[in-house]
């Protein structure tokens, strides 16, 4: 079995996108894939989790200058269940 990558950081942006989820930026980069199916679990301040399947994107921004952001995609997922400042803990989902 290979071991699985994961990224322990905090939310530190987000918006919703009707239908499908709720895109998260957070802080830092990670080595986590793109198009492979990924979990979420975000840790809310009284301690309760919130568990979705995650999908990594790259955000593009042109102005003033082309700048790229890593960012997720929790599908299903409602705003008020990420809120900014929350933890967020993304790691591949073990195979095999």
């Amino acid at each position: 079995m290979k071991p699985t990558r994961a990224m322990h950081t905090s939310i530190r942006e987000h918006f919703v996108i009707s239908g499908r989820g709720v895109i998260i930026m957070t802080d830092g980069t990670s080595d986590l894939p793109i198009g492979t199916p990924l979990l979420a679990t975000v840790v809310l301040p009284d301690g309760s989790e919130h568990f979705f399947e995650a999908w990594k994107e790259w955000l593009h921004r042109r102005q003033p200058q082309c700048k790229e952001s890593e960012a997720f995609l929790l599908q299903g997922a409602h705003i008020e269940q990420v809120p900014i400042g929350a933890d967020v803990m993304l790691s591949e989902k073990e195979t095999g």
